[in-house]
C-alpha cells in the first residue's frame, strides 16, 4: 500500500461507523475513482491480513477486528517522520508524546526512536526540539529555516494528493484561493510574465508566507538578503500589502524581501544576447560528462547549447538566491522521459558539485526536457512506412488511416491500410511497422502490434511509442536471460537487492565493480517509477555486452523516499552500444502505468510470465 491508502486504512480502523468512497474522496482530497482504487488496494490488504471487515453498499466499510494491526509496522520510516515534522509545524504549539503518538497510531516507544531521526533532519536546518513538563515538545529556530525544512522537505504539497495527514488537515483551501487570486492579479498587473510550473512554485511560497504571518511567525528583519529589489520588489510589496489587508496582520519588509528573492529571476521577459563565456563552459563540460558516461554525444546540437545555457542563468540566480523550484507537477517527467531525465541527473550532479547544493527534483525535470526536446528531434527524421491491417469497412479503415496520419505525420513516410483478404499479395518487408485489429489469423505477421477497431487514446500511445521505438521487444529480448532472472526473494533493503543481481552478472562483469557503479549511481535517486518497479543501472558504462539482470521479491521494499519495488531490474549498457539503455527505459516505461502487467508479473513470478508481460507491452498498457 501506498502512504495515502495507509492513512485511510488507519482512519477506517478508528471510526466505529463505515465509510464509503463519496467520504473518504472528501476527506482526503482526492478522486472519487482514486478513492475506489484505494479502497481496492485496502480490503486486498486486509484479506491477506485476515483482518475483518464489513460492506454495505451504501455506508460502505466498516473495520471489524482491530487488535492484531500494529502500524508501527505498518507505516514506514520516512514518512512517519514527515508526519512528525508536519504536527509539529502546523500545530503552533506544544504537543505532548502522549497525543502526538496516538495521532499516529504508533507507541510511545516506537515515536521516541522516531524522534532521533527527526532530530537528525532538523539538524539540516539548524532547528531543535525541546521539551517543556507538563506542556510537552516544540520545534525551535530561525523562522527562515523553519520554513526552508517545509518547503525543502515537502511538508506542504498541495499538488499530490496528501493534503489530509495524521487527521490533520493543514491544508486552508479557502486562504489558498485567496492567495492565488492575488498573486495571478498583481502578476498580470505589473506585467511580470512567468511560467505556468515558476507560478506553482512562487504560489506555494506566498501561501506558506500567509499562514505563518496569520499564526504570527515573521521572519526577522537580519533572516533575508536585502539586496534584491526593482521589479521583483515591486510585485511582492504588493501581494505582502493586499494579503495583510485582508488577514489584518502589519506587512513587514523581511516578509516582502523573502518574496522578492523567490521571485528575482524568474520574468520571462529576461533577455540576453550574450551567453557569458563561464555558463558555456559549464554546458560544454556537462554534455562532454554525458559523451564520457554514457556516450551519447550531443555536443553537435548548438540548439541544446543555446537551451541549456539560457536556462542556466535564471537556474543559477535560483540556486543563488535559495529559491529552487519545487513544484511537484514536473514529477511525471520522471516517468515520460526516464532516458532524458537520466541525462539531466549528469548535468544536476556537475551543477551541484560546482555550487556546492543539491538539485531538486522539479529542477532536474526541468533540465530534462531540454534533453528530451533534442532526443526527440532526432527520432523525428527517422520517418517510418507503415502498414495498419483491419477488418473494417472501406470508409472506416480510411478513417482509421486519416487519423493516424495527422496524429503523426512528421514520422510517417508512407501508410497503407490492407484488409484481411488483401494481404496474401502484401510485401511486409517494405514496412517498418505493422499495426492490425487481427492478430489471431495466420496470415498477419507475428510482429504485428494490437491496435483497436475504433483508436482509442491507449493506441494512439502505442502508435506514438512504436514510431519513435520501432518494434523494440525482439531488440531488447535478447537482453535478458533466464541465468540472470531471481524470483521469491526474501530481502530488506535495496542494497542487498543490487548485490543479489550484480552477482547474477558475474560472467559478463567484475561483480564488485558492478555493485560499487550501481550504488554510486543510487546516491543521486530517481531510479524508481512507482507501480512497484525500480531500474538500477551503473553510473558509467563498464561492459562489452548490453544485457538486463532482474529480481521479483516476495514483498514490496522502500526504494525511495515516496515508492516501493518489488520488480527490480538491473539494466547494464554496453561500450558499444549505448543506444540499448535509451531503448530499454523508453520501453519499460510502458510498465510504469500498467498495473496489470505488473500484478501479472508479481502473482506468477516466472521467467516465461516475466517475458510474455514484456512481449504484451507492445500491444497493450
Amino acid at each position: 500500500m501506498n502512504h495515502r491508502q495507509i492513512l485511510i486504512l488507519k482512519k477506517l480502523m478508528t471510526l466505529s461507523h463505515p465509510l464509503n468512497s463519496n467520504q473518504i474522496a472528501s476527506s482526503f482530497h482526492i478522486s472519487l475513482r482514486t478513492a475506489q482504487m484505494d479502497l481496492r488496494e485496502i480490503i486486498s490488504f486486509c484479506d491477506a491480513n485476515q483482518i475483518e471487515y464489513s460492506y454495505e453498499k451504501k455506508s460502505g466499510y466498516k473495520i471489524l477486528h482491530k487488535s492484531d494491526l500494529s502500524f508501527d509496522n505498518l507505516n514506514t520510516d520516512t514518512f512517519r517522520i514527515k508526519d512528525i515534522l508536519r504536527i509539529f509545524f502546523f500545530t503552533c504549539d506544544y504537543i505532548k508524546t502522549e497525543i502526538l503518538a496516538d495521532r499516529l497510531f504508533i507507541s510511545t516507544t516506537t515515536l521516541s526512536k522516531q524522534l532521533k531521526e527527526v532530530k537528525e533532519v532538523l539538524r539540516n536546518y539548524s532547528l531543535s526540539i525541546v521539551s517543556k513538563p507538563y506542556y510537552g515538545s516544540i520545534i525551535i529556530g530561525s523562522e527562515i529555516n523553519i520554513r526552508k525544512c517545509i518547503l525543502h522537505e515537502k511538508l506542504l504539497a498541495f499538488h499530490d494528493n496528501q493534503t489530509y495527514e495524521c487527521g490533520l488537515s493543514y491544508f486552508d483551501t479557502e486562504c489558498f484561493h485567496f492567495v492565488s487570486s492575488v498573486v495571478a492579479n498583481i502578476l498580470i498587473t505589473h506585467k511580470f510574465n512567468i511560467t505556468d510550473n515558476e507560478f506553482q512554485n512562487f504560489l506555494l511560497i506566498v501561501y506558506l508566507s500567509t499562514i505563518r504571518c496569520r499564526a504570527s511567525y515573521f521572519l526577522a528583519e537580519d533572516e533575508c538578503d536585502k539586496g534584491t529589489a526593482g521589479h521583483a520588489y515591486s510585485v511582492s510589496r504588493h501581494i505582502i500589502q493586499k494579503i495583510s489587508e485582508y488577514y489584518h496582520f502589519k506587512p513587514r519588509n523581511s516578509e516582502i524581501q523573502f518574496l522578492a528573492s523567490s521571485l528575482y529571476g524568474k520574468n520571462s521577459l529576461f533577455t540576453t544576447d550574450i551567453i557569458p563565456i563561464e555558463i558555456e563552459q559549464c554546458v560544454s563540460d556537462i554534455l562532454k560528462i554525458i559523451d564520457e558516461k554514457l556516450d551519447v554525444d550531443l555536443t553537435y546540437s548548438i540548439e541544446l547549447r543555446i537551451s541549456l545555457s539560457l536556462h542556466m542563468i535564471p537556474l543559477l540566480e535560483r540556486i543563488e538566491n535559495k529559491a529552487q523550484l519545487i513544484d511537484t507537477s514536473f514529477l511525471n517527467i520522471h516517468n515520460k522521459f526516464s532516458y532524458s531525465f537520466e541525462l539531466a541527473i549528469i548535468a544536476a550532479e556537475y551543477i551541484s558539485n560546482l555550487k556546492k547544493v543539491k538539485l531538486t527534483e522539479a529542477e532536474i525535470a526541468y533540465l530534462a526536457i531540454h534533453f528530451n526536446v533534442i532526443l526527440e528531434d532526432g527520432n523525428r527524421h527517422n520517418q517510418k512506412n507503415i502498414l495498419f491491417i483491419c477488418s473494417s469497412r472501406r470508409s472506416d479503415s480510411l478513417l482509421i488511416k486519416s487519423g493516424i496520419y495527422n496524429h503523426f505525420k512528421d514520422k510517417i513516410q508512407q501508410i497503407d491500410v490492407k484488409n484481411l483478404y488483401e494481404i496474401d499479395r502484401v510485401d511486409f518487408k517494405k514496412y517498418d511497422v505493422i499495426f492490425s485489429t487481427i492478430l489471431n489469423d495466420d496470415r498477419v505477421p507475428k510482429n504485428a502490434i494490437k491496435l483497436n477497431h475504433f483508436l482509442t487514446d491507449s493506441d494512439y500511445t502505442i502508435i506514438e511509442f512504436t514510431l519513435k521505438n520501432g518494434s523494440v521487444f525482439k531488440m531488447i529480448e535478447p537482453l535478458f536471460s533466464k541465468s540472470r532472472f531471481i524470483s521469491k526473494l526474501s530481502l530488506h533493503n535495496k542494497n542487498e537487492v543490487i548485490k543479489a543481481l550484480s552477482t547474477l552478472s558475474t560472467n559478463i562483469v567484475n561483480e564488485n565493480e558492478l555493485y560499487k557503479s550501481v550504488t554510486a549511481r543510487e546516491i543521486n535517486g530517481y531510479t524508481s517509477y512507482g507501480n512497484l518497479i525500480a531500474i538500477p543501472h551503473p553510473e558509467t558504462l563498464l561492459t562489452k555486452k548490453s544485457f538486463c539482470s532482474v529480481a521479483i521479491l516476495t514483498q514490496p521494499i522502500p526504494w525511495s523516499e515516496t515508492n516501493y519495488a518489488q520488480i527490480i531490474i538491473l539494466c547494464c549498457a554496453s561500450k558499444q552500444s549505448s543506444k540499448d539503455l535509451q531503448m530499454l527505459f523508453n520501453f519499460i516505461s510502458l510498465l510504469f502505468n500498467n498495473k496489470k502487467e505488473v500484478e501479472k508479473i508479481i502473482n506468477n513470478p516466472t521467467y516465461d510470465n516475466f517475458i510474455n508481460s514484456l512481449q504484451n507491452l507492445q500491444h497493450a498498457l
